[in-house]
Parts: C-alpha cells; sequence; structure tokens
C-alpha cells in the first residue's frame, strides 16, 4: 500500500472510530477542492492520487560510520514506511527503497540523479537526512521547486548500534515500527500508524499520532512515558515485568483504546462522563491513566 493510500485508510478508520461517538473531528474535507487538513498539514489528493504515466522503482543502501560517543539517533522525513530495530554492529545500516512516479522515464531519471542521504553528527547526535545530491538541500523542498510533477513513496528500513539510547523520529505521513530498541524515544506521526514492540523506555519517552492508530505491545517501562492520539485508536498492552516506577499517560481526544496483557493490577480510578471515559491502573510498579476525551476504553480480557 502507497503512502497516501495508507493515509486515506487511516483517515477512514479514524473518522468511523470519533464518528460512532458523535465526536468533533480534526479532519477537514472539502469535496470541491480535495484537499484534506489535518491541524496544518494538507494532503492535496489531486496531486498525490494522480494517475502518473510511469514509474521507477530505485533502491540504495548506506553504511554509516558511528562512533561511539554517539548516543542520540533522528531522523525526520516528509512521508513513507519506516522500520528501526539493532544492528549486529556498530556501524547505522540505511536502506531505502522508493518509487518514483512522473509523466516521463527522463523525469523519473532526474529525481534518481539528485535524491540522496546524509549524515550529520553534532556532539553526541546522529542525524540521517534525505538532500538533493549537489546542493545539499531537503529533497523535499528541492522537488517542490525543481521537479514539483512527480511523486516519491519510500520504504524505509534503518539499524543503529546498541549503544544508542536516545531516539526522535518524525514523520508527517506514514507508518513507524520501533522494534526491540531501548532508550528515550520521541515518536511523532502526524498522520498514519506506529506500531511499537518489544521496547525498554529508560528515560523519558513520547509516542504521538495525531490521526491514526499506536499499538504498544510486549514493553517495559522504566520512565515516564506519554502516549497519544487525537483522532483514532491505541491498543496498549500492559506494562511487562521488570518495569518499574513509571507514569504512563496514555490518552486519545476522540476514538478507542484497548487494553490488553491483562494480568495482576490494579484499578485505582475508573470514571465516565457522557462521551469521555478515564481509567487509572497499577501494574508492576507503574501508575498507567488512560483517558478518552469522546470514546470509549474497553479491556480484553482474553
Amino acid at each position: 500500500m502507497n503512502a497516501t493510500k495508507a493515509i486515506l485508510a487511516t483517515i477512514s478508520t479514524a473518522a468511523l472510530l470519533a464518528g460512532c461517538n458523535n465526536t468533533s473531528q480534526n479532519i477537514k474535507v472539502d469535496p470541491d477542492d480535495q484537499k484534506i487538513n489535518v491541524d496544518g498539514i494538507e494532503i492535496d489528493l489531486n496531486k498525490e492520487e494522480k494517475d502518473y504515466k510511469t514509474k521507477q522503482i530505485e533502491q540504495l543502501d548506506y553504511v554509516f560510520d558511528t562512533t561511539k560517543e554517539v548516543s542520540e539517533f533522528g531522523i525526520s522525513v516528509e512521508n513513507g514506511s519506516m522500520e528501526i530495530e539493532y544492528s549486529g554492529d556498530d556501524k547505522i545500516g540505511f536502506s531505502l527503497d522508493y518509487t518514483v512516479y512522473a509523466d516521463t522515464e527522463e523525469i523519473c531519471q532526474e529525481v534518481r540523479s539528485h535524491l540522496n542521504a546524509i549524515a550529520e553528527t553534532t556532539g553526541d547526535r546522529l542525524k540521517i537526512k534525505l538532500v538533493d545530491d549537489t546542493t545539499k538541500e531537503d529533497i523535499t523542498s528541492w522537488l517542490q521547486k525543481n521537479i514539483p510533477d512527480c511523486r516519491i513513496d519510500y520504504d524505509f528500513y534503518i539499524t543503529v548500534p546498541k549503544f544508542i539510547s536516545s531516539f526522535d523520529i518524525k514523520e508527517n505521513a506514514g507508518d513507524l515500527r520501533l522494534n526491540e530498541i531501548s532508550g528515550q524515544i520521541n515518536g511523532d506521526v502526524k498522520v498514519g500508524n506506529i506500531n511499537c514492540t518489544d521496547l525498554e523506555l529508560t528515560g523519558p519517552s513520547k509516542i504521538n499520532c495525531n490521526v491514526g492508530s499506536i499499538i504498544m505491545s510486549s514493553c517495559t517501562y522504566k520512565a515516564d512515558t506519554d502516549i497519544s492520539v487525537k483522532s483514532g485508536y491505541i491498543s496498549y498492552c500492559l506494562p511487562l515485568n521488570g518495569s518499574d516506577g513509571a507514569d504512563i499517560n496514555v490518552g486519545v481526544d476522540a476514538g478507542q483504546i484497548k487494553v490488553t496483557g491483562i494480568k495482576n493490577y490494579e484499578v485505582k480510578n475508573e470514571k465516565k462522563k457522557n462521551a469521555s471515559h478515564s481509567l487509572d491502573i497499577a501494574v508492576e510498579n507503574c501508575n498507567v491513566n488512560f483517558k478518552v476525551d469522546s470514546g470509549e476504553i474497553t479491556i480484553n480480557k482474553e
């Protein structure tokens, strides 16, 4: 599924979840304009879904030397599917599969000749950027000015050394998957989905999605963590054994929270008023505070 179709599916799901509770939403669709605006992010459906005459599939692979003085990793991209996990060495691996859509092969080839990835290190932080190969300008900005009539769908696979202990990942639109990493983790997707599996959160962390879904499964919490969706859905597995001392906030403005991983826990407080629902649980020496402003919280007891 390309990024745009994933966005539309996500928005549809979020709208259904919120709509069943008669809630107001942050999604604005003008049928005459065919543009979606989500908290200031504008998606032009006419451009994104244009039936271009040709496409080219390309792949880029990079290995970035990474000294042990680097403890923070950052990346910010416009759109795409991204997966991040640990590598088996002391280097950062970056694999990018991408498809260029345009009306001529010449335009596809021109885009290919300009797209590059670089790593910038500042102090203990390493950041990967997609840039124009000549000017080093952000590739999205460069394409908008120089080759506006094209579209690129990205698929990122990134591996990092285990000595990386801080992550800052941002996407405007797309899917983010974080697997078996540890540290302070900040993941932000404006429109799309976040899937976190086997994380160990050891520093204050934030996992946020404006419109879409978040799935947290088999995670250990040792630091305060905020998990939030404005319009959509959260599936939250209660903290694993070994978690300790964390205050965890799980919130949805409009939609639903599903709680899984049922075991020994204590309900400290629960309130329902009109369309709102809150639930406080003590488990594994952690406090988990659930809140839905308009929607529901359900507990899977299977």
